[in-house]
């Protein structure tokens, strides 16, 4: 092979390589929503029977009814899956027993007696929320370097002009843990569990004093929770304003979408091959890989970085490993991206729909 040739085909894989980045980034922008969320707080302990009996039955109907509008979390004040984040949570809500139900910073007041009337007080307020201009709100990507350390890169956008210590929060919650739970028979998934708060639990100051409509101010933090499963986290942002020393929400924003800051899986020995070369209804991928790895996944991506088709296959085994990948159907041709992430990095492909 003539080095120009050579020289061609290191700039063809480097121009498919940046132009992947640039479109996957490219979905997760810093774009700030103008949408007021609800941020719906369970105080809850694994031992508590309550908690396991109507107090869960409750949660999963908030859940039902407001996710799409709020963020709803359980924080373990006492028990299995309590954590030093969850305590600094607790003290911000000061609960009195549980499980308590928190509405932003309020207390819902839900009891075994009330939980209908209570179900459809807090969809209401939640409603009425959503559609009243925020004061302020956040975007932002988290970056996973693929073993448990996230770095949050985002800003803060005031829509209106307001005055105030305003500071953002940056948290994980994981979703699904399972384990026992008083008032539930054998271990159960935990949902949407407060696990970690970035900056030693401490909110990053925003703005103190006055502030103008569409003043944007960037933040940056970081999040270390070791050895996790992408697919269970969830990070969130909360605003919130200090009053006198304590702490009103003001807005929410989440993600559960990772850019993955890691190396590209190629430098370490990977490869990834598509056949045929053009697809129809399925195609056979081949994985080579020069170690055993789990939590290993493939993503089908469209050009505008859009995910058409996840597949998680759990382990890699060192060696050529095939997977059979059915392409859903009415997919519209063209050419789209393979990517295959694991928790040392990732790697692309060109795959082509006929």
């Amino acid at each position: 092979m003539s080095i120009f040739h050579s020289k061609i085909t290191f700039m063809k894989k480097l121009i498919t390589s940046i132009l992947f980045t640039a479109i996957f980034l490219g979905v997760q922008a810093q774009n700030v929503p103008e949408v007021q969320k609800s941020l719906v707080t369970k105080v809850t302990a694994s031992w508590c029977p309550n908690c396991g009996s109507w107090g869960w039955d409750f949660f999963e109907d908030l859940r039902a009814d407001n996710s799409d509008k709020a963020i709803l979390l359980g924080c373990h004040h006492s028990g299995t899956y309590n954590n030093p984040t969850a305590d600094v949570w607790t003290d911000y809500l000061n609960p009195f027993g549980q499980p308590q139900f928190f509405l932003g910073t309020q207390n819902v007041g839900a009891s075994p007696s009330n939980m209908d009337t209570k179900r459809t007080e807090v969809q209401e307020q939640i409603d009425l929320a959503y559609m009243t201009p925020p004061v302020a709100g956040v975007g932002f990507t988290a970056i996973s370097d693929g073993m448990g350390s996230f770095t949050v890169e985002g800003k803060v956008k005031f829509f209106q002009s307001t005055t105030g210590d305003f500071s953002v929060g940056i948290y994980l919650l994981e979703d699904g843990i399972m384990g026992t739970q008083s008032g539930q028979t054998g271990e159960v998934p935990h949902p949407l569990v407060l696990t970690k708060g970035a900056n030693g639990n401490v909110p990053i100051l925003i703005n103190s004093g006055a502030v103008s409509m569409g003043t944007e101010v960037s933040f940056s933090t970081t999040l270390e929770e070791g050895d996790v499963d992408l697919s269970q986290q969830k990070v969130i942002a909360v605003i919130w304003e200090d009053e006198g020393g304590d702490l009103k929400f003001v807005n929410v924003n989440s993600t559960s979408d990772f850019t993955n800051s890691s190396k590209d899986l190629e430098t370490l020995g990977y490869t990834l091959s598509i056949n045929p070369n053009i697809v129809t209804d399925h195609a056979q991928i081949s994985i080579t890989a020069p170690q055993t790895v789990n939590n290993a996944a493939l993503e089908l991506v469209n050009l505008q970085g859009q995910v058409i088709l996840a597949t998680s296959f759990g382990t890699i085994r060192e060696g050529e490993n095939l997977e059979e990948l059915e392409i859903p159907s009415g997919l519209a041709a063209g050419m789209y991206w393979l990517k295959l992430s694991t928790k040392e990095g990732m790697m692309v492909r060109k795959m082509f729909v006929q």
